[in-house]
């Protein structure tokens, strides 16, 4: 071998060892202090730090929500098919229906948590009597809360209803889920466990959990991070929506926010009575467009259906939210911006608007309040009175053109034609407006009757 050729297998041998050193301090250093969620670039997925302590908080990071969200839909998955082998095994003999539930046993128990394991004595064996009998269920998530805990480990508190079906009222649920942020595997803690040693963890409340350095893989406990784009977000909040004024009509009436329950619906009672009166209405209602709106402390999803119904959805984090069935009980931030600066004739306009919006919701309340007090005292004594001259008068469903604005001081005149929009060939109907603005955005009005 010439010297030449040994100076050159000599500098190869240095650069290789070199190279193993730096890779060996790179593994170090990402698996001692990384505080940022392990997901690549190529997942268009941005890494965020994360403040480690001992309480639980809102999740606020979709990723997080939608991978913990798959992994509880695994949990239940399993617990329902080892539950129901009768339901997923047709035709197959007993031996094979035996080997079956021995599988989906074992892989239950591959998911499950040492702790709950080791303080409930759990085997493979034994793990079927020690669940509640429950039919073939899905869950539905009403807060995610999160804790984190270590640089490598997220302790999840997820809470909801397990149901058989969206119209079924359900069970509650709380597990908690760990995450091992770098093997890509997790573990679950029972609801009735976590019921029983756990009890109502709040958020901000501290989480007095043991938390072990790593979850050990095996064939059923990895996940893999889950992303949702804007729309089928948006979509997914009007599905929920849509399903609770269906059927959890007490979690729509939750979810109403503040200030519009109370302006909307004096109690439960009365909004049941009205979400019952438009059942046929939200069956069929779908999404057709979208604004998101970016306000102060949370986001703002302005929703509206194909018959040009308004729902309007503030955002906090998550999948925490509050809705609006309409856009003109409580006036939004965009719309006093616009009312602000509009002219006289345009404010009148956009509170007419208002009563078209009413008119075609039902809400016969909302238009009484309306009226200016000495019209409502000579014509309309009560709001059952208003409403029978309205439906006797007018359509239920209406499309409307302005023609002829005058002013006259404080007063706004339009002439507004109502057409029928369920049925085109109805005789349209033309009625003369007045309205007087007030202080803010507020109004009254009246017309001829």
């Amino acid at each position: 071998m010439t010297k030449i050729k040994k100076i050159i297998i000599a500098l190869l041998i240095v650069l290789i060892i070199v190279a193993s050193i730096l890779i060996t301090i790179l593994l170090i250093n990402l698996n001692k202090g990384e505080k940022y969620m392990p997901i690549s670039e190529d997942e268009g997925i941005d890494a965020y730090e994360k403040e480690l302590d001992t309480t639980v908080n809102q999740v606020t990071n979709r990723i997080d929500y939608y991978t913990v969200k798959d992994c509880l839909g695994k949990y239940y998955s399993y617990y329902s098919i080892l539950l129901n082998p009768e339901m997923y095994y047709t035709g197959v003999s007993e031996e094979d229906l035996s080997q079956a539930e021995q599988d989906n046993a074992q892989t239950l128990y591959n998911i499950l948590d040492n702790e709950y394991i080791t303080e409930r004595g759990i085997t493979v064996d034994n793990l079927e009597t020690n669940l509640k009998d429950i039919g073939i269920i899905t869950p539905y998530i009403s807060n995610m809360y999160v804790n984190h805990r270590t640089d490598n480990m997220d302790i999840y508190v997820v809470e909801g209803k397990i149901r058989t079906g969206i119209q079924d009222a359900g069970e509650d649920f709380r597990i908690i889920l760990k995450l091992d942020l770098l093997n890509k595997t997790f573990s679950i803690l029972p609801s009735e466990y976590v019921e029983e040693k756990y009890g109502n963890i709040k958020e901000e409340q501290d989480l007095n959990i043991t938390v072990e350095d790593s979850i050990t893989k095996n064939n059923n406990n990895q996940y893999s991070y889950r992303t949702i784009s804007e729309e089928n977000y948006i979509k997914e909040l009007f599905t929920q929506l849509k399903n609770e004024l269906l059927y959890d009509k007490e979690s729509a009436y939750e979810h109403l926010n503040e200030e519009y329950r109370t302006k909307r619906f004096a109690t439960l009672d009365e909004f049941n009575s009205f979400v019952t009166s438009k059942e046929e209405e939200y069956k069929a209602m779908a999404l057709a467009q979208y604004e998101v709106i970016q306000e102060d402390g949370y986001t703002q999803y302005v929703l509206v259906d194909q018959n040009g119904k308004y729902y309007i959805i503030n955002e906090t984090s998550v999948m925490k939210y509050t809705t609006m069935l309409d856009s003109y009980t409580v006036d939004l931030p965009q719309f006093i911006e616009k009312y602000n600066e509009s002219t006289d004739a345009e404010k009148a306009g956009l509170n007419m608007q208002k009563i078209v919006d009413a008119l075609n919701n039902g809400d016969y309340n909302y238009i009484y309040s309306k009226l200016d007090d000495t019209f409502k005292a000579n014509n309309f004594g009560s709001v059952e009175s208003f409403e029978e001259y309205i439906q006797n008068n007018l359509y239920s469903s209406v499309n409307v053109e302005y023609s002829n604005y005058k002013s006259s001081g404080e007063l706004h005149m339009y002439d507004v034609t109502f057409t029928n929009k369920d049925n085109q060939n109805n005789e349209p109907v033309t009625k003369t407006f007045i309205i007087k603005l007030l202080e803010g955005t507020d109004f009254v009005m009246s017309f001829n009757v």
